[in-house]
Parts: C-alpha cells; structure tokens; sequence
C-alpha cells in the first residue's frame, strides 16, 4: 500500500511542478508583452505630443483671428481656389478619356448624335400633331 501512495504523491507532485512551470511560462510572456507594449507607446508618445501641439497651435491661431496666409484678400484666394477646382476637374476629364479608346469614344459620340436626332424628330412631329388638334 505504502508503495502506491507513494508513486501517487510522486504523480500529484509531478502534476504540481508541471502547473507551476507553466504559470511561469505565462507570467514570463505576460511580462514580456507588457515591456514591448510599453516600448511601443514609448516610441508613439513623442509624435502623438507634436501631433497634439500643432492641433492646440492651429487652434490657438483661429481663436486669434490669424492666418499665416491672411496677406492675400479674400477675393484672390477664392479665384485661386476656382482655378485649382477647374484644373483637378479637368484632369479628372482627361483621366477618364484616357482609360476609354478612342474608337470606343468616337462610337458612343456617334449613337448619342443619333438619339439626339431621333428625340428631336419625335419632339417636332408631336408639336406638329398638336397644333393640328388645336385647330
């Protein structure tokens, strides 16, 4: 009897050390990831603090009513803003007729002449058909 006590409490000792072992383990790579954790945020505070400062130093600026480009009435800045838009809006158009082949072009240009001239006939002959009913 003594001997199967014996080799159980060897078991149950084994089973302890083995947890033991692995709650090491796990409290080692728990500190592990918290040491690279707090390596990151060290390495991100810096630029989120500059990010911040600019934010409070642009905003500081609207409150006071100052700009760095405030020199230029505001006139010229909403024409310079019109030629900026008109410029993206056109390469935008030249983007877009680029992708497209010419042929293909030309083809849509020439169904779209013909439907123009068909709606217009149809438009004329309905104005036609109704001035004769009004008489």
């Amino acid at each position: 009897m003594e001997k199967r006590e014996l080799i159980k409490q060897a078991k149950k000792l084994a089973l302890l050390e083995e947890a033991a072992a692995k709650k090491r383990q796990t409290e080692e790579e728990l500190e592990k990831w918290k040491k690279e954790h707090e390596e990151k945020l060290a390495a991100v505070k810096p630029e989120v603090e500059g990010e911040e400062e600019e934010v409070e130093a642009e905003a500081l600026v609207r409150r006071r009513g100052e700009a760095s480009s405030s020199s230029a009435p505001p006139e010229e800045v909403e024409k310079v803003i019109k030629e900026w838009v008109a410029t993206l809006s056109l390469g935008e158009d030249k983007e877009a007729e680029l992708m497209v082949p010419q042929a293909e072009r030309e083809a849509v240009t020439e169904s779209w002449k013909k439907r123009v001239i068909l709606c217009g006939d149809k438009q004329r002959s309905k104005r036609r058909n109704w001035s004769g009913n009004c008489t």
